[in-house]
């Protein structure tokens, strides 16, 4: 299991180590209150809010700030026992923790976007150089044609891929370079809405100027929003399942009639 969705499982637990641990902090400290001074206090209060933020829970970063600063509020700041403030200082020191907690936590997501974004990356790179390869090497069409519907499944999050020797039918829902679907006349766009789940969405495979054939992208068990970074790769890929289709007639489709538009 990922790291990601590990946090994710235990969301609760996090949360209420976000909550508690700032109390127990600022508490345990407050015995020693008298010797230790308000910078100590705080920079334990940030060790708490920077591990809250660091899970990537946006409510547990922002939980241990609020909590941070209530508890120093509590705990360290006259008159004890009250949320009252009456030193400007102690104002300020709250409304750091604050400014900290949400500062840390969002660009603890922020790293984690990128180096989601990164990863995801990598593997579609991986995906073309290894259907690169397959076409280089002149791998048999058939085992191209099913290495690319698999991956193009994955990649767009489909139900399923399935490549057809023929050109997309007249009013089929077409998918365009710029991520655009058309159909009948009417554009949209993918990301934006994702792909219908009442029809399947046709990606032209062209080589040299001629439509060799199509792959059908279905998604109906759910909507697929694929980025414009997927569809870049899935047409590169579909560019590399044209070359090695030019080299010969073609594989045959996988289903016995050409897949309907409709699903």
């Amino acid at each position: 299991m990922r790291l990601s969705q590990t946090l994710e499982s235990r969301r609760p637990a996090i949360i209420a180590y976000a909550v508690f641990a700032p109390l127990v902090v600022g508490g345990t400290l407050a015995i020693w209150r008298d010797s230790i001074p308000h910078a100590t206090v705080v920079l334990a209060l940030v060790v708490v809010i920077v591990g809250a933020a660091a899970t990537g829970v946006r409510w547990a970063g922002w939980g241990a700030s609020v909590s941070s600063a209530l508890w120093f509020d509590w705990f360290h700041t006259v008159p004890h026992g009250t949320l009252a403030i009456t030193n400007a200082e102690d104002v300020q020191v709250a409304v750091l923790l604050l400014v900290v907690g949400v500062a840390v936590t969002e660009l603890a997501l922020w790293g984690q976007r990128w180096q989601a974004d990164a990863a995801q990356n990598a593997a579609r790179l991986e995906v073309l150089v290894a259907t690169a390869r397959s076409v280089a090497d002149h791998r048999e069409s058939e085992l191209i044609v099913r290495e690319v519907e698999e991956q193009l499944s994955a990649l767009l999050d489909l139900d399923r891929a399935t490549w057809v020797p023929t050109a997309p039918g007249e009013g089929a829902a077409v998918l365009r370079r710029d991520g655009v679907i058309v159909q009948a006349g009417v554009a949209r766009a993918s990301g934006r809405g994702g792909f219908p789940t009442d029809t399947a969405v046709a990606l032209p495979v062209d080589h040299a100027g001629r439509t060799l054939g199509r792959v059908d992208l279905v998604a109906s068990a759910h909507v697929s929003r694929p980025t414009e970074t997927s569809l870049r790769v899935a047409f590169l890929l579909a560019d590399q399942l044209g070359a090695a289709c030019s080299r010969d007639d073609g594989p045959r489709s996988n289903e016995t009639t050409p897949l309907p538009d409709r699903v």
